[in-house]
């Protein structure tokens, strides 16, 4: 093939037959990555920190007689004090470290000119990306709920199941959506700190909006744009609020607290976020594919 050929050729997406290892490949790959930097390291023993403080005051308080508070497990996903800004620096750094770095080193042309297509590409590096994020949101959580249930009786152990199993859905959720917002970033931006800002502003804002706002306006509202407090109320109204199975659904419709909105609508506003997010995501990995990772 001379020259020429070569030339007119150019650059073109891989299309045809993919590998089921690719993804597996590309996820571990990037979970390895992350967990090579200090940084996240450091992230996830810091997460460790406040779940161990929550499951020492639990297991004092049980051993007294004095009950337990389920909203401290809750509180631990999105509240400050909890594991949420450590998994949220494990997202900033993934949002500098992946899908930026790949671009800015012109890897993207290496990935989409193989047998690796977008959807590849994204689950792979959402999958890894999610993981390592979780190790601190999820992790230290369910630590907590797990000893909630082993110390829970006869009458209390399916309020402590159905914890558990919250922190364990509503914690990957958050993963999920931290990671997609981290690597939306690097494909939205391109750059480094471009992506870390992009993280920053999507999460942060409206968290911070939704705090000053709520008693500014007219209802909580406003807290639909916020993640934390998506997770927080859903949360809220099933670890909190329930009190055995034939009231889970009843809890959904109340208001957790009064900066909080519904559970059912924040629910709703979850499933819609995680799907606008998903399909900008996928959308703009499709374009640099074809692109050949500059566009």
């Amino acid at each position: 093939m001379n020259e020429a050929v070569i030339r007119e050729r150019g650059y073109q997406a891989y299309t045809g037959p993919t590998q089921p290892s690719v993804r597996r490949v590309l996820a571990f790959h990037t979970a390895r990555t992350l967990l090579a930097r200090k940084g996240v390291r450091r992230s996830i023993t810091l997460a460790c920190v406040p779940a161990l403080i929550v499951g020492v005051i639990a297991f004092v308080a049980q051993k007294a007689g004095a009950g337990d508070d389920a909203g401290r497990v809750a509180n631990l996903l999105t509240r400050p004090w909890g594991t949420f800004f450590p998994a949220l620096i494990i997202a900033l750094i993934a949002a500098g470290g992946t899908l930026a770095e790949d671009r800015r080193a012109g890897a993207l042309s290496f990935y989409f000119a193989r047998p690796v297509v977008a959807t590849d590409y994204v689950l792979g590096r959402l999958t890894g990306t999610a993981v390592v994020v979780a190790l601190a949101s999820v992790g230290p959580p369910l630590a907590v709920a797990l000893l909630h249930i082993v110390q829970a009786d006869a009458q209390s152990v399916m309020r402590a199941l159905v914890s558990f199993a919250t922190i364990a859905v509503l914690g990957t959720a958050l993963s999920v959506l931290l990671a997609a917002y981290a690597l939306l970033g690097g494909a939205l931006a391109g750059s480094r700190g471009g992506a870390q800002g992009f993280l920053a502003l999507a999460v942060l804002v409206p968290w911070v909006a939704a705090g000053v706002m709520a008693n500014l306006v007219d209802g909580p509202w406003i807290s639909l744009l916020s993640l934390p407090h998506i997770i927080e109320s859903i949360a809220h109204a099933l670890i909190v609020k329930q009190a055995g199975l034939g009231s889970i659904f009843a809890s959904l419709s109340e208001q957790s607290e009064p900066t909080l909105p519904p559970a059912w609508m924040a629910a709703i506003a979850l499933v819609v976020l995680a799907a606008a997010t998903g399909a900008a995501l996928y959308q703009r990995i499709d374009k640099l594919a074809h692109a050949g990772g500059d566009a």
